[in-house]
């Protein structure tokens, strides 16, 4: 996602910023489905060579557990701030 987009978006109104605000939120949620089908592939592959996640052993999750948690916070964050609600701060 480009700086510009956020900070300019096409058009000044209404209908603009909700067409970009939807746009935004469908390619989060592509990430999010990327992120979910990497980290199943390279579990797959670490089971099949026996091998173990060292951060996921260490600290419970992942790094890919972790850019899952934050896309969905992100996700959530573009829904409330698109429907108007406040956006809590889940850090």
């Amino acid at each position: 996602m480009s700086e510009d987009r956020l900070s300019s978006p096409p058009g000044n109104g209404p209908e603009e910023i909700e067409a970009e605000a939807r746009k935004l939120i469908e390619e989060a949620k592509a990430l999010l489905e990327t992120l979910r089908t990497g980290r199943e592939t390279v579990e797959a592959r670490m089971h099949e060579q026996g091998r173990v996640d060292a951060m996921r052993h260490v600290r419970g999750n992942s790094s890919l557990d972790l850019a899952i948690d934050r896309t969905k916070s992100m996700i959530e964050a573009l829904e409330e701030l698109r429907r108007g609600t406040p956006v809590r701060d889940g850090g």
